[in-house]
């Protein structure tokens, strides 16, 4: 009896907390389809009384929706693959090799995962300025490599440091090059972490506000989906905010990451365990 009694009120809990996450994305779902007075009034009606489905067709003629998916596209998986190539090549070294600097590296690399990309925006945007890479989509695609470099590369470690070392030995034996042992030994081993690096590496890039915003302040072109769709609370007219045609952008712009997901579900969590456990 108690048994049941304590997995009633775990299932309970646990169920609590499953609705208490997914109530924000169904209130921005069903708040898509309300018309802007009715969105502002809130309250407990969530369900709308007149389901407006043209939010979404005004959301997506509003603002150069194609012109901003392209550039998130470009950002997105040219980070990605950037990310993929620098950390699991910093995390195969950190877990196989022994030099110089390599504690102060590891210090540095975990002191910089308690710093925010806000809080060293200002003197990187300085940088990029007086290197040419400010007002470019290739200047956002460094930084965004540069910033993800801690984290990513202490996962790769981790999962580095379970994969045995006689792999290593053998390919050396059968004459690889470290480069070699790297890319044709360790690489296919790392499926499962290079899939969680790749698919939280590409939910950050996609969802980037702050850093494709102070690089694009004068090129509007270049901007990404995330900083675009903020344009669409303007659009109202008369000093009227439209919450609901900015929120319907928003349900547009999070398809992509969904769909990436479900993708790479079956990688994620097992990649994301073992590197943290076998460091």
């Amino acid at each position: 009896m108690i048994r049941k009694l304590c997995r009633f009120l775990i299932y309970f809990f646990l169920i609590g907390i499953l609705v208490f996450m997914l109530f924000p994305i169904l209130y921005a779902f069903f708040g898509s389809f309300k018309s802007v007075e009715e969105f502002l009034q809130g309250g407990a009606q969530i369900i709308p009384r007149v389901w407006r489905y043209q939010n979404y067709i005004e959301a997506f003629s509003k603002v150069n929706f194609g012109i901003y998916t392209f550039n998130s596209v470009v950002f997105s998986l040219a980070s990605v693959v950037g990310i993929l190539i620098t950390t699991t090549m910093t995390g195969y070294i950190l877990a196989r090799k022994v030099f110089v600097g390599k504690k102060l590296m590891l210090s540095s690399f975990g002191a910089a995962l308690f710093l925010t990309g806000a809080t060293t925006l200002f003197p990187v945007v300085i940088i990029c300025k007086h290197l040419g890479l400010l007002n470019s989509l290739w200047g956002m695609i460094i930084v965004q490599i540069a910033w993800s470099q801690p984290m990513y590369s202490i996962l790769a470690m981790g999962y580095c440091s379970g994969i045995s070392k006689s792999l290593d030995e053998s390919a050396m034996l059968d004459g690889c090059s470290s480069f070699q042992i790297y890319w044709r030994v360790i690489m296919p081993i790392m499926k499962p972490i290079n899939a969680t690096i790749a698919l939280l590496s590409f939910r950050e890039a996609w969802n980037a506000f702050m850093l494709p915003l102070a690089f694009t302040l004068t090129k509007p072109n270049l901007r990404t989906l995330a900083v675009g769709i903020v344009n669409l609370k303007d659009g109202g007219g008369e000093g009227v905010s439209s919450w609901n045609l900015m929120i319907a952008g928003t349900m547009i712009s999070i398809l992509p990451m969904i769909i990436v997901y479900l993708t790479m579900n079956r990688y994620f969590l097992s990649g994301l365990s073992e590197g943290a456990v076998k460091g």
